[in-house]
């Protein structure tokens, strides 16, 4: 099927893949699991018969590139991880993957070298319900896996993580010395695209969206609230130790702080995702003496986690002793903030304007294997994707559409300079001179297409500025848009003539700039700002 379109390749493996991992509902890929590892095995096979190489990492993490690039430096690895939560949904995790993939197999049968080499990396391992712990694919590659994440038990069996990765041959051993399992140093930078698992791109109506960071996490598997049993009926109110009233009033507390918080502006959300009495002893008429529960909160603000925590333990302490109750907490689990690379987030924004989407940019607040990668000095970014319904679930619902939008951005990310057609280091046109062909035209409607005209020829004998003499063009035409059917007033004409003399400038200004990251900024904000007047007049 090597003739088979792109969009029909990604369509088809997201369909074979959903096949080899049904659920009652739902897919499920378990980490380190042999469903897992047949879903990367089709993928490789997907990858080698389009021609690309394909290898393994010691923790049989898949990659695939280029013919020729395994051994190159500086190199950008594109992908997500493989594995899904317990009856999910089939496009968290795989949409990246599937997406490095496709931008490899354009790039191969275009026969187009990209400025760096590109490869794809399938991880093992995210999703942490397995073994109640995230990034464990991404934690082994970089070398940031502890012995103590090695001996956390599967949910299932019971047997840890060490366990199951001997059983597949991978080398427990180095993986404890905290040895990475690429050679971090020939790593330019980590793309990973992801379903978007909020509705925020649903409400702006937006196909995509840059990743600006991602929120750490602080996160309690399992806090045990140690009360006394006693009888529904025979103990008054006020003499009882009611394990779960004492954590429902924990929870209320912490809820309320949390909207506090978030009112004042920190970055902050908390959960309590797991709660429970125990079946084989709670019952109708008994007062709870056991309660188990977990607790999840999030910040890209290390500080406000840690304070967060702290004021936690200070209720959990005043409510054991108001109510008589124990509160045991098992070990903190950290995942720090991670922030995107400022240089790639505003690349990504410029590919997306060349698409002529809107850039929107967003934090996640979901974890991911781009903070491992951050957290090991990788430049990182990220793409979200449109997606109904949330994720961690069976109903994901990502339209093709718009994830065909998001590969061929993710191409032009990739497979182009992300300064071609912007601004180079050559002396450009005074850009303030086409408002004087604006003049010397009458400053009426013909006026600004012949300055729209003449900055697309300048964008000709001047390649290195063509973005930037497009954005030109593009704000001479939509003025001249406004003069059409009207009759327009001398002052209403200079008012005009003012307004794209105040983009030239900016694009005056942004070609002076000695930053080349600033230089893409300048020119992502003026093509936002001419974006937004087309979709408000279109």
């Amino acid at each position: 099927m090597r003739n088979e379109p792109v969009p029909a390749l990604a369509a088809r493996l997201f369909d074979e893949i959903a096949a080899l991992s049904p659920d009652i509902r739902g897919v499920s890929r378990p980490a380190y699991s042999a469903v897992e590892t047949a879903v990367l095995a089709h993928l490789a096979a997907a990858a080698r018969a389009e021609g690309l190489e394909v290898w393994q990492d010691a923790a049989l993490n898949l990659y695939a590139g280029l013919p020729g690039t395994r051994e190159a430096a500086g190199v950008v690895l594109v992908g997500s991880h493989a594995d899904s939560v317990p009856q999910g949904g089939n496009f968290d995790g795989l949409a990246g993957v599937i997406a490095g993939l496709c931008v490899l197999v354009r790039a191969m049968r275009e026969g187009v070298t990209p400025p760096r080499p590109i490869h794809l990396i399938a991880l093992r391992g995210e999703e942490s319900p397995w073994f109640g712990l995230p990034y464990l694919g991404s934690r082994i590659v970089t070398g940031q896996m502890t012995a103590e994440d090695l001996d956390r038990p599967h949910r299932d069996d019971g047997r840890p993580l060490s366990a199951h990765l001997e059983g597949l041959g991978i080398p427990v051993a180095e993986i404890r010395a905290g040895r990475p399992m690429i050679d971090l140093s020939r790593i330019a930078g980590y793309v990973e695209l992801h379903i978007e698992q909020g509705p925020v791109l649903i409400d702006l109506d937006a196909p995509v969206a840059t990743v600006s960071g991602i929120r750490g996490n602080l996160r309690h598997n399992r806090i045990l609230c140690e009360g006394v049993a006693g009888h529904s009926g025979a103990v008054p109110q006020d003499m009882r130790h009611d394990a779960v009233l004492a954590v429902a009033e924990l929870l209320a507390l912490m809820e309320g702080h949390a909207l506090d918080w978030a009112g004042e502006g920190a970055d902050l959300v908390f959960t309590c995702g797991m709660i429970g009495t125990d079946p084989a002893r709670h019952a109708l008429t008994r007062i709870p003496d056991e309660v188990a529960f977990s607790t999840d909160m999030r910040s890209l603000d290390e500080s406000v986690l840690a304070r967060f925590h702290a004021l936690m333990e200070a209720e959990m302490a005043a409510i054991a002793a108001r109510r008589g109750v124990r509160f045991v907490p098992d070990a903190i689990q950290r995942a720090r903030p991670a922030t995107c690379d400022a240089e790639l987030v505003e690349a990504m924004k410029l590919a997306m304007l060349r698409r002529r989407i809107r850039p929107v940019t967003m934090a996640s607040g979901a974890g991911h294997d781009a903070a491992m990668f951050a957290q090991a000095g990788v430049p990182v970014v990220m793409m979200f994707v449109r997606n109904a319904n949330g994720s961690h679930n069976p109903d994901e619902a990502m339209a093709m559409g718009d994830f065909e939008i998001a590969c061929e951005t993710l191409y032009d990310l990739l497979c182009r300079d992300p300064m071609e057609n912007a601004m180079d280091a050559a002396p450009p046109p005074a850009f303030a001179d086409l408002a004087q062909t604006v003049r010397q035209h009458g400053g009426g409607t013909y006026a600004f297409e012949a300055a729209a005209r003449a900055a697309r020829e300048w964008a000709i004998d001047h390649p290195g500025h063509a973005l930037a003499l497009n954005l030109a063009a593009m704000a001479a035409t939509q003025v001249a848009r406004r003069f059409d059917d009207q009759a327009v007033t001398a002052s209403q004409a200079a008012e005009r003539l003012a307004e794209f003399e105040r983009r030239l400038a900016w694009l005056d200004s942004a070609a002076a700039e000695s930053d080349a990251g600033r230089r893409l900024q300048m020119l992502n904000d003026l093509a936002a700002q001419l974006l937004d007047v087309e979709r408000n007049e279109g």
